[in-house]
């Protein structure tokens, strides 16, 4: 059996908020309310792992803010997350829009500046740089390519630039990927070939503290990629990290951020491109042509336009036919419903956009709107009660994902949200009780079955998450 040994030394209450405030500062990484006994078990996790003569020097340099200096501190505080073309629609974009454009714009200059912040393992700047060798082929000696990777977590760092990955990092990818950019080691292990990895190069950097650009060499950055990591932090910080970013990025430079970022960011100073079902943020107000093109009108005005549904027409008399026609009426009776089901993912999906460029009212508005006409669609209610959280109406965004979970007890993410809202509210008990159904209810996923509404998670990943978050390991 193993045995857990407690620390030597426990943190004081006040000393875990005066941490937890350090971090906020200087890491950007929020624990308040009912996460504060998470990291107090975090803290304590990495004490018990310091000989007993380091102890006092640990807890000095703790109290003091010195993180990088207390060993593997900083990646129990950081999950990282990732795998090769993670949003698969979002390397799309890039490699059919985006880099060509980009490239076009630069074939004079031949030089191509990209930062991807909070890198990980190193899976999506060697993503960019696989699309760079496919774009550029033979001629990519000809151009300097600037790609830097930064992370917090230095340890990570050590495994991107090993670039040594197992069969988790290529769920999703296509068949060929690996076989074409690696050579096979042993026990299952692929190593990157060195024409790839050659592109990349890794530094340490906190994105709260450190300098901007983070190579001072390096500035006017073509493409910015920070996915999954802002939405961590407050809304203040992020706004700070947000205006470091405009200013180093190239006039025409692209902001890349996770879907559920940008609605915190509310920064004007950039301007939502849609390419390929994904959403970009370019600098300038010069926009590349969307694919599908968007028509004229606003998102805001298609959504006031919409048509309203015509009342019902008085039903006529059933005339019995001769001939029976039932199977042609049940296929236009398919034909019906798919084109209604159709019509609402559109609307829901217009709704979200207004979201995400930073118009909650008026997606509050129309969402609230949809809900009426379609009370027992659950995507409609989960996608309410996440505007109603973003704009800090907790209450109303609880009644929402309980609404959801009335329609549809296995929806995931509505679990997850309430458990959050009931973290946040201070009802530790109830929080772990929707935590739970969560890793219930994926039991009966496949490990490596993306989690719904999750960003492309992974269940067994999502479930690991959660697991921490109840057990507070």
């Amino acid at each position: 059996m193993v045995q857990f040994t407690e620390p030597l030394v426990k943190l004081q209450p006040e000393q875990v908020l005066h941490v937890a405030d350090l971090i906020q500062r200087q890491l950007g990484l929020i624990y308040n309310g009912d996460k504060l006994s998470d990291l107090e078990r975090r803290l304590n996790h990495v004490l018990k792992e310091i000989p007993k003569e380091e102890l006092g020097l640990t807890i000095s340099r703790l109290l003091a803010g010195e993180f990088e200096r207390i060993p593997n501190l900083i990646p129990q505080l950081t999950i990282p997350e990732t795998y090769f073309l993670r949003n698969i629609r979002l390397f799309k974009a890039l490699k059919s829009k985006i880099l060509p454009e980009i490239i076009n714009r630069k074939k004079f200059s031949h030089q191509l500046n990209i930062w991807s912040a909070g890198c990980s393992s190193g899976e999506e700047p060697y993503s960019v740089s696989i699309l760079l060798t496919e774009l550029l082929g033979e001629k990519i000696d000809q151009w300097q390519i600037n790609l830097i990777a930064t992370d917090l977590n230095e340890k990570i760092l050590q495994k991107a630039r090993r670039a040594v990955y197992s069969e988790w990092s290529f769920r999703g990818v296509p068949s060929d990927f690996k076989a074409r950019y690696f050579v096979p080691l042993h026990n299952g292990l692929y190593q990157l070939k060195n024409e790839i990895k050659k592109n990349v190069t890794f530094f340490q950097h906190n994105l709260i503290e450190g300098a901007y650009p983070p190579v001072a060499s390096i500035r006017n950055f073509d493409i910015i990629l920070c996915r999954n990591v802002l939405i961590y932090m407050s809304r203040s910080t992020v706004q700070n990290i947000l205006e470091k970013f405009y200013h180093i990025l190239d006039d025409e430079g692209y902001l890349i951020t996770g879907p559920s970022e940008f609605p915190t960011l509310k920064n004007r100073k950039f301007s939502p491109v849609m390419l390929e079902g994904t959403i970009f943020y370019q600098k300038s107000k010069k926009r590349i042509r969307t694919q599908p093109p968007l028509r004229k009108e606003s998102l805001k005005k298609r959504l006031i336009t919409r048509p309203k549904p015509k009342p019902a027409a008085k039903p006529r008399p059933i005339i019995p036919k001769e001939k029976s026609h039932f199977p042609l009426e049940i296929a236009k009776s398919d034909e019906k419903r798919d084109k209604e089901k159709k019509s609402a993912a559109e609307e829901l999906n217009m709704i979200r956009e207004l979201a995400n460029i930073g118009h909650l009212d008026e997606a509050h508005e129309h969402c609230e709107q949809y809900v009426k006409r379609q009370p027992m669609d659950k995507h409609g209610h989960y996608l309410l009660g996440t505007i109603l959280m973003e704009k800090g109406d907790f209450p109303k965004a609880e009644t929402a994902f309980q609404r959801t979970i009335y329609f549809d007890p296995n929806f995931v993410m509505a679990h997850f949200a309430l458990a959050n809202i009931c973290s946040m509210s201070g009802r530790p008990t109830e929080a772990k009780k929707y935590y739970r159904n969560v890793l219930r209810i994926l039991e009966r996923f496949d490990p490596a079955e993306p989690v719904p509404e999750s960003e492309g998670m992974a269940a067994s990943h999502f479930a690991e998450m959660v697991t921490k978050l109840v057990n507070g390991s």
